[in-house]
């Protein structure tokens, strides 16, 4: 696996599954088919279960051909049920992503370290 790089970026991400559907395992293994590799750093299920997927040493694949530099954080969900994008984070998932960033922003203070909102 390729080195990430000195990491000036936090990209988050939805899975773009409908509300109440999707796993942390069926995310990988889509990914896993789609880019050889497991996409995101740290993926957030509907209870606010967070997974670290990647070493934060490891470049994902996250963000076609700006992976370098660049933190992947994915939670389960996005769309409702006709398939229209939706936040459809739960208090949970909320509050989880609200730790990591609030974590990752200490362990990467840089001015240059910025959270991305990325809709797949």
């Amino acid at each position: 696996m390729a080195l990430l790089g000195s990491v000036k970026y936090l990209t988050i991400h939805c899975s773009a599954n409908k509300e109440g559907t999707g796993t942390v395992a069926q995310l990988n293994a889509t990914d896993q088919q789609r880019f050889g590799q497991k996409s995101y750093h740290y993926i957030v299920d509907y209870n606010g279960a967070i997974t670290q997927n990647l070493s934060l040493a490891v470049k994902g694949a996250h963000v076609g051909g700006h992976n370098t530099g660049n933190l992947g954080l994915c939670y389960i969900g996005g769309l409702d049920s006709l398939a229209k994008a939706k936040d459809t984070r739960t208090p949970q998932q909320k509050a989880s992503m609200a730790k990591i960033v609030k974590e990752l922003k200490a362990k990467y203070p840089s001015q240059n370290f910025v959270p991305i909102y990325w809709m797949a």
